[in-house]
């Protein structure tokens, strides 16, 4: 296995393990800890940029989709999956799973993943705009998505 492979193989894999030890129970409610209905429930996206960087061409797009305080999808490679948490405009990931396979081609297609994962274990907040929903990390960079 060629050096750079190798390590984002395992960069892949740390940043899976480091969002399955993110805190947080499972929500299995399709309402928010306030009562309100969960904006984002049987909805599902398709990542359109992250943090402002295109998405590498010819390569599988990031997606999610929410149903019932579960959240799933592809994550460029792996699919994915965790529970999420909404409080208003407040929205929080945890337990966090996924595949771990190894994808060569196209070329930086697990650095994207690896890099959509961390983003969505440090979301803090999202901003639903007709057939967008941006999300929001703590540092404020964003994942930007269109509806399905």
């Amino acid at each position: 296995m060629k050096p750079k492979t190798r390590l984002v193989l395992v960069t892949v894999v740390l940043s899976l393990a480091v969002l399955a030890c993110l805190g947080g129970g499972q929500n299995t409610s399709s309402s928010s800890p306030s009562g309100d209905e969960d904006p984002l429930l049987g909805t599902a996206w398709i990542l359109d940029q992250y943090a402002g960087n295109e998405l590498i061409p010819n390569g599988n797009r990031p997606s999610i989709t929410f149903q019932g305080g579960q959240a799933s999808g592809n994550a460029s490679c792996n699919g994915w999956q965790g529970a999420y948490t909404i409080d208003g405009t407040n929205l929080t990931f945890s337990d966090f799973s996924g595949s771990e396979i190894f994808c060569e081609s196209p070329d930086g297609i697990m650095d994207q993943e690896a890099a959509f994962l961390q983003m969505l274990g440090d979301a803090a907040s999202y901003e639903l705009n007709g057939d967008q929903l941006t999300i929001f990390t703590s540092s404020g960079e964003t994942l930007v998505f269109s509806r399905m």
